[in-house]
């Protein structure tokens, strides 16, 4: 682990230029917190950085956040989301599904849901699955990474729904995101969503948070896990 984050702050290093984009000060206050959800749930984590810009996708770091709508309830850190029917049932609950994961039911009350270590270890420990289903769709770590966030962010649905479309127009379908199952959707992904097509915000979000967000992390993330690593 440790040989694996010298390298990875040396890389930092000749990527200097991306360290300019500004980052939140709330983040240098959670850095630490997310570095050690990442260690305890997923030390072989292959880019940790990408987990903070997921963060500051979400949220812009800002603990008790909130996205209320009438099809659907976002909070927290990460947004985890508890979607409604327009008769106003509950469609699916994320928030049950993150007591689950992160074995926190008996400390963590809806009161408590803006709590950082419990939306911090989620965000991680559902990154972690998200990525480890990714991989069965492609054969690089940019893909499954993008595959990984396309999953949190659409649902891990929205992977198996665009390799059904490769293969209803013949097409084998891609091993990769990138040029491959980002240039593929059905006619249902043409439907708008906060004033966009469903399919461009599905393909935004993993470059947004890839390419833009994440890259100035990538030195803070790994120099916070060097600290407590000693391995």
């Amino acid at each position: 682990m440790r040989r694996f984050l010298l390298a990875c702050i040396a890389l930092s290093m000749l990527a200097a230029p991306a360290l300019a984009a500004p980052v939140p000060h709330q983040a240098m206050e959670l850095l630490p917190v997310l570095a050690r959800a990442i260690r305890n749930q997923w030390p072989a984590c292959p880019q940790p950085w990408i987990l903070a810009g997921k963060i500051e996708q979400e949220s812009g770091w800002r603990v008790r956040a909130e996205l209320k709508t009438s099809r659907e309830y976002g909070f927290g850190l990460g947004q985890i989301t508890i979607a409604y029917n327009k008769d106003g049932t509950e469609r699916f609950n994320n928030f049950v599904s993150a007591l689950k994961v992160t074995m926190m039911k008996n400390q963590i009350t809806w009161e408590r849901r803006f709590d950082p270590e419990f939306q911090l270890t989620y965000a991680v420990l559902s990154s972690r699955g998200n990525y480890s289903l990714a991989q069965g769709f492609f054969d690089d770590d940019e893909s499954a990474t993008a595959g990984m966030l396309v999953a949190y962010n659409a649902g891990p649905g929205r992977l198996v729904q665009r390799k059904a479309e490769a293969v209803r127009r013949g097409i084998d379908p891609p091993r990769a995101w990138y040029g491959g199952l980002e240039n593929i959707h059905s006619r249902a992904e043409e439907r708008i969503l906060y004033g966009k097509p469903l399919w461009k915000r599905v393909n935004e979000y993993p470059r947004l948070i890839m390419f833009v967000r994440a890259p100035k992390y990538r030195l803070l993330i790994c120099g916070e896990l060097l600290k407590d690593g000693d391995d």
